[in-house]
């Protein structure tokens, strides 16, 4: 089983910057969509911080309020795909930490699964860990103890399922840590990896893992977070060390992917994918994306490989698929950010971010690219962003003759005959300011709209310092769902 959270582990270079249009009506969190669509269906609405594939099922992670104490806890939902219903589960947690918990990572197989979760609340203000687990089909129990790290205590940071294993990479504060590997009721047991190994990924027999470089000169380390990370690949048997491959790629590696047979994807820096397949030369999936943060870390499907790609900075997001023979296909629908993603042989699931309140996203891996999710489900399924051309701080404007001011509307997703639904301009204490303005706007085009101004808009603008406006969209689905989508303009005299 492949997962992966919603973006690769560089927390040191670059924050990953997240998005997504909020408010609105929607349907209660964890609602399940009805199933045997071949058009990606919406499963749940909500943020969810941890997705995992278990066979027929999916299992949702996210920090909800826990009776009676009302303290956070990470609450694991189960969701059957032949679409019978729902088994919540809430994943216990001892007492000392006392709320601010985060998931770190997620994985299932369609026998176990593990996950890591973190808070920042223990007495001293560090992070507090800890792994759990367990049958997909409960109970889940604690694996590792819930404490915080120091210069000598490793604390489960991340975890892998295979079969009925779960490999868990630990660090100390320093950062210093290793792979264990446990089986069923079994005690963990050391991965015999090197002591620098970084990503290691598992799947069979096999692990990946990346080769640091020797350490460069440092006013080039200051210059480029490029030039200290690795670009060394080792492919081996993880139960015996004997290796099976190695070789260095051009830029500094942000991921690693693993097949079954040992084909290895490897996410650059910048953006870029690579894959080398056993026995084939190293080659490349896709050229660095337009964003000033890595690129997702790939997943294996089986052995078709899927990533997140990107047009241009700040933009809708649309997974892809690279089959075996290195040719892509765009799959699923576009988002304006891709966010926790996991597959299987038969099946991918990711959580969508451009839908209001957020929405989990399941669909066939034969399945054709779609411009809207299946209609039935728990998520509304229009996408609108304002955010174009990179302008992530809000549009501007000159204020044109007769109060009018000029905006741009992008449809990212929505059923035909596109986003549709009517746009208002509100001034900072949410009054009006402009008339009701209605739109339609094709899948995936943008649009540029003219709003005329109110009066009272207008003196406000007109005076001193900048005056930012709120832009509301009200958008309607064909079966008269509405979800609200709201941007910036700022209006320069």
């Amino acid at each position: 089983m492949t997962t992966v959270s919603a973006r690769s582990g560089l927390v040191a270079f670059a924050a990953a910057l997240m998005g997504g249009c909020g408010g609105g009506e929607s349907a209660p969190e964890g609602v399940v969509a009805p199933a045997g669509e071949p058009q990606p269906q919406g499963m749940a609405m909500g943020y969810f911080e941890g997705l995992a594939l278990a066979g027929n099922d999916a299992l949702l992670a996210r920090v909800g309020k826990g009776e009676p104490s009302q303290r956070d806890r990470v609450i694991v939902t189960r969701v059957p795909l032949g679409g019978s219903g729902e088994k919540p589960t809430t994943l216990p947690w001892p007492d000392g930490p006392t709320g601010g918990l985060r998931v770190l990572s997620m994985d299932a197989s369609p026998r176990v699964l593990g996950l890591t979760v973190t808070t920042a609340d223990d007495e001293e203000g560090g992070p507090v860990s800890g792994l759990f687990g367990g049958p997909t089909t409960g109970p889940i129990g604690e694996l590792e103890p819930v404490r915080a790290a120091s210069a000598r205590t490793r604390v489960a940071r991340s975890v892998q399922a295979d079969g009925e294993l779960l490999f868990v990479d630990g660090r100390s504060e320093t950062g210093r840590g290793g792979v264990t590997v446990r089986g069923p009721g079994g005690p963990a047991r050391p991965v015999e990896l090197p002591a620098d190994a970084l990503w290691a990924t598992f799947a069979g027999d096999l692990v990946a893992y990346a080769e640091p470089p020797t350490r460069p000169p440092r006013e080039t380390r200051d210059a480029d977070p490029d030039a200290v990370l690795p670009r060394r690949v080792v492919v081996a048997e993880w139960r015996t060390g004997v290796q099976r491959s190695a070789f260095s790629v051009a830029r500094g590696i942000a991921g690693l992917a693993i097949s079954q047979s040992g084909a290895v994807a490897i996410a650059e820096y910048r953006g870029g994918l690579l894959e080398r397949r056993p026995g084939q030369p190293l080659r490349r999936i896709s050229r660095s994306q337009p964003a000033p943060w890595p690129g997702e870390t790939p997943v294996y499907a089986g052995e078709r490989l899927i990533f997140a790609r990107s047009r241009r900075a700040f933009g809708p997001e649309r997974l892809v698929i690279a089959e075996p023979d290195g040719r892509t296909r765009a799959f699923g629908v576009p988002s304006l950010k891709i966010g926790a993603l996991a597959a299987d042989e038969r099946r991918v699931l990711w959580g969508a971010g451009a839908f209001a309140h957020g929405c989990v996203v399941v669909a066939d891996i034969d399945a054709p690219a779609t411009p809207a999710i299946a209609a039935g489900g728990p998520c509304t399924r229009t996408a609108i962003t304002f955010e174009v051309n990179g302008a992530v701080q809000g549009q501007r404007s000159a204020l044109r003759p007769g109060g009018r001011v000029g905006l741009t509307l992008a449809c990212v997703a929505a059923p035909p005959p596109g986003c549709r639904g009517v746009l208002r301009l509100l001034t900072a204490d949410k009054q009006p300011a402009s008339a009701p303005l209605r739109f339609t706007v094709a899948a995936g085009g943008s649009r540029r709209l003219v709003a005329r101004l109110t009066a009272d808009a207008r003196v406000r603008v007109l005076g001193p310092g900048e005056q930012p406006l709120a832009i509301a969209a009200t958008a309607v689905d064909p079966d008269g769902r509405r979800s609200q989508h709201d941007g910036q303009l700022t209006v320069d005299r």
